[in-house]
């Protein structure tokens, strides 16, 4: 779950500072991301009452793969898709960040939920220290990075030990 909590929170401040240099308007960007961080808390909120958390975190991480994949491999040659690919980014890492919030208090038992909590939080915002540093690297490596910790958080939601209590 630290894993999860981690790249949720450095890569949601990772797209934020990365949006500066994509390619394309920064202003457009900037617009598809917020519209895709409200677009992605719904959608987060939706995942978590119709499936269990394995498969919510699975098909947030794996929509944020596919936006950065677009980015990384499409971005520069289709510049006016670039608004397009920051949303389905943006929209899967919001996705995944409002998981970590709704999913943790169900995953631990009651007499722990605060201290796992708090210990995942500390450790995700130690993480998220980076996100402006990775931003800053020369491409492709940004969204390379970016891809991998997504690709590595959708296999790892499969390593997640539901509770007989939990909400699906």
């Amino acid at each position: 779950m630290v894993y999860l909590w981690a790249i949720s929170q450095t890569l949601y401040y990772f797209m934020s500072y990365y949006l500066i240099y994509l390619p394309g308007n920064t202003y457009e960007n900037t617009y598809a991301s917020g519209a895709a961080e409200v677009a992605g808390t719904l959608i987060g909120g939706f995942l978590i009452n119709v499936v269990n958390a394995r498969w919510a975190f699975f098909i947030s991480n794996l929509i944020a793969l596919a936006g950065g994949l677009c980015i990384l491999l499409i971005g520069t040659s289709q510049v006016a898709w670039m608004p397009a690919f920051v949303i389905i980014a943006k929209l899967g890492v919001s996705s995944t960040y409002i998981l970590v919030y709704a999913v943790t208090i169900d995953l631990f038992p009651t007499l722990f939920a605060a201290t796992a909590f708090g210990a995942c939080a500390v450790m995700a915002s130690t993480c998220a220290i980076i996100s402006p540093y990775i931003a800053q690297v020369q491409d492709p490596y940004p969204m390379l990075i970016f891809c991998i910790a997504t690709g590595a958080g959708a296999v790892i939601s499969f390593l997640i030990i539901l509770p007989k209590r939990s909400i699906k």
